[in-house]
């Protein structure tokens, strides 16, 4: 899962240990899965409304769906944290779980992110 930088916002200014990435009824209940690795990594990631990398430096984070709450049903995923200036963030996608699989797949990049 990657939380894009963009023209009013660093990604790169996100607390690590703060993220939770699952449905929303789930971190809502303060579950939802921490980064895998304890922290994320910082990419230019090419998004999906681009044909090249914008030079732009995201934050990517690797999760386990078995612990994020995510199962086959789930139509849409979200992330919440918290800045290094306090502002708290949540951001929202529809996924697609495939049949017999755990693994999200993002359906759009539309988002609906607001912080």
């Amino acid at each position: 899962m990657c939380i894009l930088t963009a023209d009013k916002f660093d990604a790169n200014g996100i607390v690590v240990d703060t993220v939770s990435f699952g449905p929303s009824d789930v971190l809502a209940a303060h579950g939802g899965g921490t980064a895998v690795h304890g922290d994320g990594h910082i990419e230019d990631s090419i998004e999906l409304d681009e044909v090249t990398r914008d030079d732009d430096m995201d934050l990517v984070f690797h999760f386990d769906a078995s612990d994020s709450g995510i199962v086959e049903g789930t139509t849409e995923a979200c992330v919440w944290g918290i800045t290094d200036g306090g502002v708290y963030l949540e951001g929202c996608d529809a996924v697609r779980i495939p049949p017999g699989n755990t693994d999200a797949e993002p359906r759009t990049g539309s988002g609906k992110g607001k912080n």
